[in-house]
C-alpha cells in the first residue's frame, strides 16, 4: 500500500460538465483515495446528477457559510448539507453589493438629517469608502469560516475542473492552500481567449471605458478587432480584486495559483505555455479520457459489435459520429437557419447523403437525449454513450467548435468542424485532418468530395501523422495522476 493511499481528495464541482469529469475520474481512484464532492447548487441542479456513487461522499455548500440565511434549504438524499444552499460566488457578489449599497444609502440619509455640511462631501466618496469596508469585513470572514470547514473535513487535495474567474475558482483555490494542501486544476475543456471574447464583444457592461483605468490593470482588458473588452462588468473586477479571488491572467482558461495544471498531451502543454502558463506548473498526464478509448481500442471489434447490433447499425459500413451542440441561437445567430433544431436536422439530413455510412448521433453533456427522439430512424442513431467510447469506433466526426475535436484527432479520426455560430476559432486551424466549415454550400460540397473523391482517405492520412501530439493513448493516465499525487503530497 502506497502512503498516500487513502488520503481524502475534494472535487469542486459548478457545473454539470465539471462533475461529469471529475466523476469520471474519481471513479477511477476511489480503491484508493476517499472521495468527496463539493458540489455547488447555483450553477449545477443536484436533480439531474447522471450518477451517484455510494462510495463518494457529497457536500452542498450553501449561504449560510456567507451569511445569507434566508434562502430555502433544500435537502436531497445522500447529500449532506453542511453550508447553505444556492451558493455561488456571484449570488455572494450581488448580494454583497446590495447590501454595501443599502448601508451606504442608509447612512448618507442619516448624515443628511444630521448635518447640513454632508452636502460639500462628494456622495461617491462616501460610497466608495464605506463599500470598501463592507467588502474587506465580509471577505475575512468568508475566508475564515471557509477555511475553518477545510480544516475540519481534513482534506489532502482540492482538484478542479477548470480556473475560469466566471466561477471564482481562485477564491476557493486561496483558502485551501493556506491549509497547506495542493489544489490540482484537471480541465475538462479547451479554449483560448478568442471563445470568452466572441461571446462578450457586443455586451456593453463588458466594454472598457477610459474611467476603468484607475480600478483595474491591463490583465483585465483584451482587443478583439477594434473593440477593448473587459474580462468581467467593472463592479464585479473591482469586488474580485478586493476578495483576491482573481487569476494571474484573467483572460487564460487555465490561469491559476493551483500547485498543478495537468495538460492530456505534448501539444495542451505547448498550449498552455504559449498561453503564458508557467512550465513548472504543467504536469503531462494524459487524461482519463484517454484511458477510455484506449479500453475500447483494447477490443475494438467486439466492442464494435456489441454496440452497433445494438443499435442496428451494420458493423461494415463506415461510420460518421455527430456531437449535437447546445442552442446558442440568442446569443449567436445563423442567418442561414430559423432556429436551432431546423440547424440540427439540416445536418443530419446532409449526413445521410454519405454513401455506406452509418450515422451515429450524441449529444453534448448539457442536452437532454429525450428532446433529439426526432432525428432517429433506421440509418440514424442516437446513443447515450460518451464521445470518448463512441470515438474509437468511428470513421468521421462532426462538431462545431468543440474540445472533443482533439479527441478525434488522437485518435486519428477525420474531423468537419462546422463552425455554426461563427466562433472562428484558431484552435484546430493547422490540423490538416480537420475541416473548417462555415456555410450550408461548404457542407453541402464536402458531403460531395467524400463521396465522389478520396478526400476521406487524404484526411485521414494527415490525422495519423500527428495523432500523437494529441493524445496519450496508453492506458496509463491515471497512474500518471496518481504518481504526481504522490509527488506533491
Amino acid at each position: 500500500m502506497d502512503l498516500i493511499d487513502n488520503k481524502n481528495i475534494v472535487f469542486l464541482v459548478q457545473t454539470g460538465q465539471h462533475y461529469k469529469k471529475l466523476y469520471a475520474l474519481a471513479a477511477t481512484l476511489k480503491q484508493r483515495y476517499n472521495i468527496s464532492f463539493l458540489l455547488d447548487e447555483h450553477h449545477f441542479s443536484f436533480d439531474t446528477l447522471f450518477s451517484r456513487d455510494p462510495d463518494f461522499k457529497y457536500v452542498q455548500i450553501s449561504s449560510r457559510v456567507l451569511g445569507f440565511n434566508h434562502f430555502s434549504k433544500r435537502r436531497m438524499p445522500g447529500v449532506h448539507t453542511v453550508v447553505p444552499d444556492d451558493f455561488h460566488s456571484f449570488t455572494f457578489f450581488r448580494h454583497l453589493i446590495i447590501l454595501c449599497e443599502v448601508s451606504i444609502e442608509a447612512i448618507l440619509s442619516i448624515l443628511r438629517i444630521l448635518a447640513n455640511k454632508y452636502r460639500i462631501i462628494k456622495k461617491s466618496k462616501f460610497r466608495k469608502f464605506f463599500t470598501n469596508i463592507v467588502i474587506k469585513l465580509k471577505s475575512a470572514r468568508v475566508r475564515s469560516e471557509l477555511k475553518s470547514y477545510f480544516k475540519k473535513s481534513k482534506y489532502d487535495f482540492m482538484i478542479i475542473a477548470e480556473s475560469n474567474i466566471e466561477y471564482a475558482n481562485e477564491f476557493f483555490v486561496n483558502i485551501f492552500k493556506k491549509s497547506g494542501k495542493p489544489v490540482i486544476v484537471y480541465p475538462y475543456t479547451f479554449c483560448t481567449q478568442l471563445e470568452a471574447a466572441n461571446s462578450y464583444k457586443n455586451s456593453i457592461k463588458h466594454r472598457f471605458r477610459k474611467t476603468y483605468e484607475k480600478h483595474i490593470g491591463l490583465r483585465w482588458i483584451y482587443k478583439v478587432g477594434s473593440k477593448h473588452l473587459i474580462r468581467m462588468p467593472i463592479r464585479k473586477i473591482i469586488v474580485l480584486e478586493m476578495m483576491k479571488a482573481v487569476n494571474p491572467m484573467p483572460w487564460v482558461q487555465e490561469s491559476t495559483f493551483a500547485d498543478k495544471i495537468i495538460a492530456e498531451s505534448s501539444k495542451i502543454k505547448t498550449h498552455y505555455i504559449e498561453q503564458g502558463i508557467p512550465q513548472s506548473q504543467i504536469a503531462l498526464c494524459g487524461d482519463i479520457n484517454h484511458d477510455i478509448m484506449y479500453e475500447v481500442l483494447k477490443n475494438k471489434d467486439a466492442t464494435k459489435k456489441r454496440i452497433f447490433n445494438s443499435l442496428g447499425l451494420n458493423c461494415n459500413n463506415k461510420t460518421v459520429l455527430f456531437a449535437v451542440f447546445p442552442n446558442l441561437m440568442d446569443t449567436f445567430y445563423n442567418n442561414e437557419f430559423n432556429d436551432y433544431h431546423e440547424i440540427i436536422q439540416w445536418i443530419v439530413d446532409k449526413l445521410t447523403e454519405l454513401n455506406n455510412f452509418n450515422i451515429l448521433v450524441c449529444l453534448h453533456p448539457t442536452l437532454n437525449i429525450f428532446d433529439f427522439n426526432y432525428l432517429e430512424t433506421d440509418r440514424i442513431k442516437l446513443s447515450r454513450l460518451q464521445t470518448s467510447e463512441l470515438l474509437p469506433l468511428v470513421d468521421l466526426y462532426v462538431a462545431s467548435a468543440s474540445a472533443s475535436i482533439k479527441m478525434a484527432i488522437s485518435l486519428g479520426v477525420p474531423v468537419i468542424n462546422f463552425d455554426v455560430y461563427n466562433f472562428s476559432y484558431d484552435d484546430y486551424l493547422e490540423v490538416k485532418g480537420v475541416v473548417h466549415l462555415e456555410t450550408k454550400t461548404q457542407f453541402s460540397d464536402l458531403i460531395k468530395q467524400v463521396n465522389h473523391t478520396n478526400l476521406w482517405n487524404k484526411l485521414y492520412e494527415e490525422q495519423n501523422k500527428i495523432k500523437n501530439e494529441w493524445g496519450l493513448i496508453d492506458g496509463k493516465a491515471i497512474e500518471r495522476f496518481h504518481q504526481l499525487l504522490v509527488d506533491i503530497i
